[in-house]
């Protein structure tokens, strides 16, 4: 074999061993700056949209306030419609957000009934996001709304309030979530005779798809009267609704 024979074998061979190694590199390369921005917004943004409409009831009892402090006990039901979206969409700031949510239906009490309604709204910040084998995200959120009393028999008219919450949400698959959710919202008005009101609702959902089945508990509190006194309500019921999460 003459050199130019030996030059075309050392050229072929050359260029058969280096064929994988150069597939290899190509399948090992980083993707581009704009795909890690891509692939960083996509994951900031998981997990914390929501649009979530759907029905609620509540059985609630306590003891309630009668003359300037003596108690009574008392029950009723509630029940209605809820419309609540939360969103992060701006790009700058991916990990804060907003949320509105609309409540309207019927509180019927032991010796009264009327409307029940609320509008609230909040700002939201997601100090927490992960992805793996259980994605998942917490939220928390201040804000404000107003409302009908509660406890219902307060009779105090439309009321403004602050509120503050907690949410987390975990997805165990793509088609089942989980979700819990505490709200706090203390109020302190001279509208009421001096009382000091506040509640806690407590929410716990789990979804498959869109659908979504959840418990909530509500516990009122209000301090008051002569001899002042502390008066508790105790309320539990369902919510069976969409929710839409992106």
């Amino acid at each position: 074999m003459g050199v130019r024979g030996w030059a075309a074998w050392i050229g072929t061979t050359v260029a058969l061993v280096a064929a994988p190694a150069q597939a290899q590199v190509a399948v090992a390369t980083e993707p581009s700056a704009e795909e890690r921005a891509r692939e960083k917004e996509n994951e900031a943004s998981a997990l914390v949209n929501l649009v979530r409409y759907g029905g609620s009831g509540l059985y609630f009892r306590g003891t309630r306030l009668i003359g300037y402090g003596s108690r009574k006990p008392y029950h009723g039901v509630s029940g209605g419609l809820d419309i609540a979206g939360a969103f992060f969409l701006v790009k700058s700031a991916p990990w804060f957000g907003f949320e509105i949510g609309l409540r309207f239906g019927a509180v019927l009490l032991d010796d009264d009934d009327g409307p029940d309604g609320a509008l609230e709204s909040a700002l939201l910040a997601a100090p927490a996001r992960w992805h793996g084998a259980l994605p998942g995200s917490f939220v928390l959120g201040l804000g404000g709304g107003v409302s009908r009393p509660r406890p219902a028999w307060l009779s105090a008219g439309v009321g403004a309030y602050p509120l503050a919450l907690a949410r987390l949400r975990l997805w165990p698959s793509r088609v089942v979530s989980l979700h819990a959710q505490w709200r706090f919202t203390p109020v302190t008005t001279d509208l009421i005779d001096d009382l000091f009101v506040q509640n806690h609702e407590v929410e716990v959902a789990v979804g498959w798809k869109a659908l979504q089945v959840a418990a909530r508990c509500r516990i009122d509190e209000v301090k008051g009267g002569d001899p002042e006194r502390t008066y508790r309500g105790l309320g539990c019921g369902p919510f069976v609704g969409m929710a839409l999460y992106w």
